[in-house]
């Protein structure tokens, strides 16, 4: 699904993020420790620069983390920490499939809207 990124700088990928208000998504990092992990949706898998169009995993595999511990669930804090120790704050954001692949979650109902999309893109028409 394709969103507008928020912010003023370019970011790395993977980066996670939140939906905001306006319908744009921001980073959660240390420049925005006050992010609501409530709205984490997903991860940004490619680095994007602010005011760009980006496609968002709301749930399955994305690559480019490091050190993870194969099967270990994974928890984001409000400012972009990843952590396979669950904690005050935290959210659960995936399992690690390898060292370097993260399966994440879908932790809101977004994925079902992305979902019927595709599902509506995916449907042939028949044949009279």
């Amino acid at each position: 699904m394709n969103f507008t990124f928020a912010g003023s700088a370019t970011f790395a990928a993977p980066t996670f993020v939140a939906l905001l208000d306006n319908g744009t998504v921001q980073n959660f990092s240390t420049a925005n420790p006050n992010t609501n992990i409530d709205r984490f949706i997903g991860v940004l898998p490619v680095t994007a620069s602010a005011g760009n169009s980006v496609e968002i995993t709301v749930s399955g595999a994305v690559s480019g983390f490091t050190n993870l511990v194969i099967g270990d669930e994974y928890h984001l804090s409000p400012n972009g920490t990843l952590t396979n120790t669950s904690g005050t704050g935290t959210i659960k954001v995936g399992r690690a499939i390898s060292t370097t692949q993260l399966f994440v979650y879908s932790s809101t109902t977004i994925d079902t809207y992305v979902q019927s999309v595709s599902y509506t893109h995916l449907t042939l028409p028949t044949k009279a």
